[in-house]
């Protein structure tokens, strides 16, 4: 990052590509951006298991578990729905450069925390920033380190 006035930050096109490519690595490839990913294919499968049921496209289940329709098994707990986490990573990762590119496209508000003794910003300040941030779509934030330049 590049500072043109004193106590103004001017952000290069760089700091922009550095940040987008943290973001969409984080999203796509940390732990908890596979558990996000994850979690709507995980939410999705039943549904969409129930529909495809309602318009027939399942036999009855075999007599070992009672000749149930799909939709019952689901219901009872029987039939349950398990994604593995790589697999949307793995899509995520195809991805990668694309996220990237939108993420530069972003309008971003970069927040310098100019106090060095306490690497969080107050929990006040975050949904004061929130509440002004809504004239924009935010993604979430990404925390960096207090001392920043």
């Amino acid at each position: 990052m590049a500072s043109g006035n004193p106590g103004a930050v001017q952000v290069d096109p760089d700091a922009v590509f550095a940040i987008a490519g943290f973001a969409a690595f984080v999203m796509c490839c940390s732990p908890a951006g596979m558990r996000l990913v994850s979690a709507p294919h995980e939410a999705m499968l039943p549904v969409e298991a129930k529909l495809l049921d309602r318009a027939g496209q399942f036999d009855p289940a075999p007599p070992e578990l009672g000749e149930k329709s799909v939709t019952e098994l689901i219901e009872e707990g029987s039939l349950f729905f398990e994604i593995d986490a790589r697999y949307p990573q793995a899509i995520s990762i195809q991805n990668l450069i694309g996220q990237v590119a939108a993420y530069c496209n972003f309008h971003w508000d970069i927040l310098l925390n100019q106090h060095l003794d306490t690497p969080f910003f107050p929990a006040i300040s975050l949904s004061q920033w929130n509440q002004a941030a809504t004239r924009a779509l935010s993604i979430g934030s990404f925390p960096s380190r207090p001392d920043l330049p």
